[in-house]
This record gives C-alpha cells, sequence and structure tokens, in this order.
C-alpha cells in the first residue's frame, strides 16, 4: 500500500517519467549502507538495493542466505526498510538482504508494483505484462555473483515482502522453486488462477509461511472483492499451497499463550515442505511489529509481537537440497539441524 503519506520524509525531486513519488534515487538507501544497481529488463531499467551488514565481516570464511523483502503496491524499498524489520534481523544475524523495485517507469505502469498475476500492474486500467519473474532471477543471479565481502549460500534464498510483495513472493515460489527455499511473507495471497499452483512438473515444493492480521480491510483475511481485485482468504490460501506440497489435508490450529494469534499448520508435506498461516486476532494490513501513530488508522491495528522474528525463523529452517549430487536439476528441501 501507499506509504508516502505515513512517514515524513525529505523527498527527491521526481520525474515526470515516475509513477511515484518515493525516493527512489541511487543514494535512496545509501544512509543505511545499501547501494542500487539497475539493469534493463526489455525496455525498462529495473534497480535493487543490496545490503550486507557490517556483522557478516565475522562470516567472510561462511556462507550466508540471502533475503529479498519486496514492497507493496505503491511504495518502496526505502519504505520497507523502514518497518518491515528486516534489516534488524540483517544486523544482527549477518545475512545479505536485498529491496528490489518494482516498476517506477510511467510508460509502463500507472503506479509502482509487481506482476503477482492479477495483481497489482495497470495501466490505463489494464493488466499490464511486466516481467518481474525475469527480474527478480537477474537480481538473484547478480547478487550471488557480485558479492564480494561475503559469499551467498544459493540454497538458502528466502522470499519475504508485504501485501503485493508477498503475492509477487508467491508467484516467485511457484514459478521458480528451484531457486526459492522458503518463502515467509506478510498481508499477501497467491494471485495467479489457484489451478496453476503446483500444476508443473517443475514445481518441487516450497515452505510457505503468511502472516495475516484477521481485520485486514486491503487483502481481506476472509476473501473478498476490494477494488475490483479479488482475493481468496487466508486460510484457503494456505491450503492452496498445503495442497501443492503434498501436506495432511487438515491444518492442526496452535493458539500462542499471548492469546494474540494462532498457527494454522500443514505438516507431512512431501519433502519437508511446511505450510503455515499465522492469524494475528484483530490486526489489520501492517501485521508487523510497528509503534502507534507511524501507519494510517486506515490499514487497522498493527500488533507488539515480533513478526518479521517469526517470518525469519520459519524461512531460515529450510534449504534446497540436491538429492542427487550428480543431477543438478534434483532438489528437495531439508530442514536444517
Amino acid at each position: 500500500m501507499k506509504l508516502n503519506s505515513f512517514f515524513t520524509l525529505v523527498f527527491s525531486i521526481v520525474s515526470a517519467d515516475l509513477n511515484t513519488d518515493c525516493d527512489v534515487s541511487s543514494d535512496a538507501l545509501l544512509s543505511m549502507g545499501a547501494p542500487r544497481k539497475c539493469m534493463k529488463i526489455g525496455d525498462a531499467e529495473r534497480c535493487w538495493y543490496t545490503y550486507t551488514p557490517a556483522s557478516s565481516d565475522n562470516l567472510s570464511t561462511s556462507i550466508v542466505p540471502l533475503v529479498l523483502d519486496l514492497h507493496g503496491f505503491q511504495s518502496c524499498g526505502l519504505y520497507s526498510s523502514m518497518y518491515t524489520g528486516w534489516k534488524e534481523k540483517a544486523d544482527r544475524d549477518g545475512f545479505v538482504l536485498v529491496y528490489p523495485q518494482g516498476t517506477t517507469d510511467a510508460l509502463f505502469t500507472t503506479d509502482t508494483c509487481w506482476n503477482a498475476g492479477s495483481c497489482c500492474c495497470f495501466k490505463n486500467r489494464t493488466l499490464a505484462p511486466i516481467d518481474d519473474i525475469t527480474f527478480l532471477s537477474e537480481v538473484i543471479a547478480d547478487v550471488v555473483a557480485s558479492s564480494d565481502s561475503v559469499k551467498i549460500d544459493t540454497s538458502r534464498i528466502y522470499l519475504a515482502g508485504h501485501s503485493n510483495g508477498c503475492m509477487m513472493a508467491q508467484r516467485m515460489a511457484s514459478e521458480l522453486s528451484d531457486i526459492v527455499a522458503a518463502v515467509c511473507c506478510h498481508a499477501g495471497v497467491y494471485m495467479e488462477t489457484p489451478g496453476t499452483l503446483g500444476a508443473s512438473d517443475d514445481y518441487r515444493p516450497t515452505p510457505v509461511l503468511t502472516v495475516f492480521g484477521d481485520n485486514d480491510k486491503t487483502v481481506p483475511y476472509s476473501g473478498g472483492e476490494v477494488g475490483g481485485m479479488t482475493f481468496i482468504a487466508a486460510e484457503e490460501n494456505a491450503a492452496l499451497w498445503a495442497t501443492a506440497n503434498g501436506c495432511s489435508p487438515d491444518a492442526l490450529v496452535d493458539e500462542d499463550d499471548t492469546g494474540l494469534f494462532a498457527t494454522h499448520k500443514y505438516s507431512d508435506c512431501t519433502n519437508n515442505a511446511t505450510v503455515s498461516l499465522v492469524q494475528f486476532y484483530g490486526v489489520g494490513h501492517m501485521p508487523y511489529k510497528i509503534e502507534s501513530g507511524k501507519f494510517p488508522v486506515e490499514m487497522g491495528n498493527a500488533t507488539d509481537i515480533d513478526t518479521t522474528e517469526i517470518a525469519k525463523d520459519f524461512c531460515f529452517q529450510f534449504q534446497n537440497l540436491n538429492e542427487d549430487d550428480e543431477d543438478e536439476d534434483s532438489i528437495s528441501f531439508g530442514k536444517l539441524s
């Protein structure tokens, strides 16, 4: 969702060719040590910001995970860095973090977005065929190849994101399951035709966790139509992934001791590709640990629980494993000890 009215920022002068007033300049995240890099995808220039925390220096002889944190609709990497909490996790745990930037060129889309399927890239009220699958796969390849200070563990590439970013993360897992080790994202559902999930012969069951507020009015927990777009329910979305991953048909629902949330978990999945939905009671479209007053009331309540920690703990259990070292196309998922 659009967050520019929610924060006090000093914006750079915006080009008439941009579809956003968010700061997407080369130095937007430079103050936190995340330089921008760009490439051409088709006719569009696409960019991303890479953050390698100082804590990773202590791990220079090891290989570290890579997390992509995808911003929401009409948003940007700068905003994500301010509230999702992934930067703080990278600082503490020493992994590489990337903030890719959705399409910002007004020639291609009306708003900054990710093409997750039926949401959310439009031009003249028509779905715009933005190739974000190619863009994000190229980002991953470039970051892995150009990381000088640390070596990235290509078996531990994780997709996170908020709203439209969470939708895109799930599309990535569906179409690039040989690359994505797990998804752990917030307030988004799978937006391609449900029957396509897991239907490809190339799909390998991928662990997925979504964090959802059950008072979300933007992407409703119970599903429905908002702004001309139809969303499946959060629990239906989890069941969809469970079917694709060959899990047991019924979720085990476990309420946390705090009484603030419940986890719907599907187990006995193919290749241990667990599926979980974390339902936060009474929380809206910002199911993150955010201080009161730093987001609009129409977005609903946030939470005092560090949901990004929950997300990280889920994703970081998993890695892509070669079943046969001689067969590079044979991938399974395993829990890390």
